[in-house]
């Protein structure tokens, strides 16, 4: 068997020491999987006015016990299989509306992978609340036809919680017709003597509306 000459000083040969069982002591130690996490569970809201929303995506806490360099996929399940959808760490991906099962398989250079699921919800868009008021008779008090009477929408909300409502139309409805007396949250106008159906109109910033009516008598 080969063996380890061991000398201590010129010519000296103090003893052999034999390799056998060397082999065993190098072995190489198996390649462990990486670990990964593609996140707890959550919901996003789709609130930009499109179909879907871009949501982001995070395998930040994928690692390798031996400290191999790792590479990512991101997979979606679509009905017929699961489809590659990003192999980056931490992608932005855009999802339509509903609930999705995303599986992230991270994979080290020796081949061992390993995987995690996690699950997106995007629910779709909810419209604003509009909130004309309540139904009132205001008096005509000025010695001319008609009263200048306040309308105010303040009440109305946006139930996402941004409190993104971008505009307020007031609607006067005349029979089959319909003409717009102003906008803004609260408004200040003109009514002649008598009964008037008003419709509010409140949009957010992804186009959807909201509609309230209020009806006054001058």
């Amino acid at each position: 068997a080969p063996s380890i000459v061991i000398v201590d000083g010129p010519g000296e040969v103090v003893g052999q020491e034999g390799l056998a069982g060397c082999e065993e002591s190098v072995q190489q130690q198996p390649n462990r999987p990486p670990t990964v996490y593609a996140g707890a569970d959550f919901t996003v809201r789709d609130n930009n006015g499109q179909d879907g929303e871009d949501v982001l995506l995070s395998g930040a806490s994928a690692s390798d016990p031996d400290n191999d360099t790792l590479t990512y996929a991101w997979y979606r399940y679509n009905g017929e299989g699961r489809e590659l959808i990003a192999e980056t760490l931490n992608p932005t991906v855009h999802l339509e509306d509903g609930e999705h099962a995303l599986d992230l398989e991270v994979t080290d250079s020796r081949g061992a992978s390993s995987e995690d699921r996690v699950v997106v919800t995007v629910n779709p868009p909810t419209p604003p609340i509009a909130r004309a008021g309540g139904d009132r008779t205001v008096n005509d008090t000025d010695g001319s036809d008609g009263e200048n009477v306040t309308l105010d929408g303040s009440a109305s909300t946006d139930p996402d919680g941004n409190d993104d409502i971008v505009s307020y139309e007031w609607i006067r409805n005349e029979g089959d017709n319909s003409r717009s007396l102003g906008t803004g949250r609260i408004l200040t106008t003109r009514l002649e003597d008598g009964e008037h159906d008003i419709q509010l109109v409140v949009t957010d910033h992804g186009g959807n509306r909201g509609y309230d009516s209020v009806r006054i008598t001058v």
